[in-house]
């Protein structure tokens, strides 16, 4: 999921906002929002982003890309759906869909 050997405290970082991701799907709310917003913030003020090549192994929007990647396959996986052939509105309807569905288990 992350790299090996790298810094333990950036990865901390980015599992607390695939955390927060999924969060705000099982418990929707401001909250769940606040918590997605601070994991972000987090990681930006951890590693300020001054190199925009997308190779370049701790860039920042490479790492964010991948985490909203690692999310819509999160979420593919627990709807049975092929992420390849997903289309935006089945995607956020999957979405609502996952919400309900761990709302109405409470």
């Amino acid at each position: 999921m992350f790299h090996k050997g790298g810094n333990i405290e950036f990865n901390a970082l980015r599992l607390n906002r695939v955390d927060a991701m999924m969060e705000a799907i099982i418990e929707p709310g401001t909250l769940a929002e606040t918590k997605l917003f601070d994991a972000e913030k987090n990681i930006l003020e951890a590693d300020r982003p001054n190199v925009w090549n997308v190779w370049h192994e701790n860039n920042m929007e490479r790492i964010l890309e991948v985490d909203s990647r690692k999310f819509g396959i999160a979420v593919t996986e627990n709807t049975n759906q092929n992420i390849e052939e997903i289309t935006t509105f089945t995607f956020y309807a999957s979405v609502e869909h996952l919400k309900e569905k761990f709302k109405k288990k409470k």
